[in-house]
């Protein structure tokens, strides 16, 4: 007969056995985190440290495999001891437009929607030496600081989504820098790469010293603050006093008689703003306008708030205005440019079809450039991707 004790045991065993595997469900390890392998000088035949992909510019060396184990035979002239195990990863970026990076296929995929932690631990070299490619017997110190970015895609070397990115690392020695993530779309693979100080007019030589990649965990997202608290946090300008002046109801009409409509009256406030309130060079941020994913298309639910402005310039032709086009750090450059545009397009090409004359309408994509918020919770992107009106002229000359 099986005792008390032993079922009670076998239960208790059976639950922690459970909750292991619950854990494992929610982190997934990486190939060879620490980049442990032997040390060498980078290739160019694709191979990375030992489990990573290299994912640089076709041409050029793959990351190196740091520190040289014999003083004599200096690889680069990068001493830093390991943080972790015995060897690292160091990356470069080059005054010829070209840097490095890493991938690997994860064992789960990051689900779009859901959050998540990952960490690296970073430094930087003082001294990074390289043969300069026009001169071979010519060394080129690459110690200017650089950052770190996190891409996920759905192969080795795929940029779908920038996670998150570091500030420069300008630190001679080893410190964690925690990352946290929330991919829009679902990824299989993620990318860490070496990238310039933005925004960079001329591009330069830099070093980045990569150790100790955690496992990337499953963690609860961080829920959304109120957008108008958050406004109330960082709107920089005039409260707005009321709300736009409705248009009035007409007079009934009498039965068998037409009567005519009386002249709606202009509509002197801006998005709360009177006219005699606004300023040249003024900011005003539309609220409650809504596109869809990665798409210039509006929602129907703008049109709320874009009647109002229409309204507005209709009635007041001598305001010339600017609609300028936002996004958060989600997106390549490039990528995000033109989305900006294409979103600050749409709003403009909405009122001129409702009769603004264009010659009231101007419009720009910012890109990613102009934050007005973090990146790094979900509140601060949500602030960050958005159309302004800029007030560009309020007066006839």
């Amino acid at each position: 007969m099986i005792s008390r004790s032993i079922i009670v045991f076998s239960l208790a065993l059976l639950g922690s056995l459970g909750n292991i595997l619950h854990a494992q469900k929610d982190v997934i390890a990486l190939g060879n985190p620490s980049f442990e392998d032997r040390p060498h000088v980078g290739r160019n035949d694709r191979m990375a440290p030992r489990g990573w992909y290299d994912c640089g510019a076709y041409g050029e060396s793959a990351p190196d495999v740091q520190p040289s184990p014999n003083p004599n035979e200096l690889f680069f002239a990068v001493t830093t001891p390991a943080q972790d195990g015995n060897t690292y990863m160091g990356m470069v970026v080059r005054q010829n437009e070209t840097w490095e990076g890493v991938g690997q296929r994860l064992s789960r995929v990051l689900e779009g929607g859901k959050c998540y932690t990952f960490s690296l631990n970073l430094a930087k070299s003082d001294r990074y030496l390289s043969p300069d490619p026009r001169n071979q017997e010519l060394m080129i110190n690459h110690s200017k600081p650089v950052k770190i970015r996190v891409w996920g895609g759905n192969t080795y070397c795929g940029q779908r989504e920038l996670l998150d990115e570091t500030p420069l690392i300008n630190h001679s020695d080893w410190r964690q820098y925690d990352f946290r993530f929330e991919p829009v779309g679902t990824y299989s693979y993620i990318l860490i790469e070496a990238f310039y100080k933005q925004p960079t007019l001329i591009p330069y030589n830099g070093n980045v010293l990569v150790d100790n990649a955690s496992s990337v965990s499953l963690v609860p997202c961080i829920e959304d603050e109120p957008l108008a608290s958050v406004d109330k946090k960082v709107n920089v300008s005039p409260k707005p006093k009321k709300e736009p002046v409705a248009t009035p109801e007409p007079p009934p009409v009498p039965p068998k008689k037409r009567v005519e409509e009386p002249t709606r009256p202009a509509v002197k406030e801006l998005l709360g703003y009177k006219k005699e309130e606004l300023e040249e060079g003024q900011k005003i941020r539309i609220n409650k306008l809504y596109f869809k994913v990665n798409s210039s298309t509006l929602n129907n639910d703008s049109r709320i708030q874009l009647d109002k402005i229409h309204r507005f310039l209709v009635d007041n032709p001598e305001v010339i205005v600017e609609l300028g086009g936002h996004t958060n750090n989600r997106c390549q450059d490039s990528y995000c440019d033109q989305l900006s545009m294409d979103r600050a397009k749409a709003v403009a090409d909405y009122l001129a079809d409702r009769g603004v004359a264009w010659r009231q309408l101007k419009y720009k994509g910012y890109g990613r450039h102009e934050p007005v918020a973090t990146n790094k919770t979900p509140t601060g992107r949500k602030r960050n991707q958005r159309v302004e009106i800029k007030i560009l002229k309020l007066t006839t000359e």
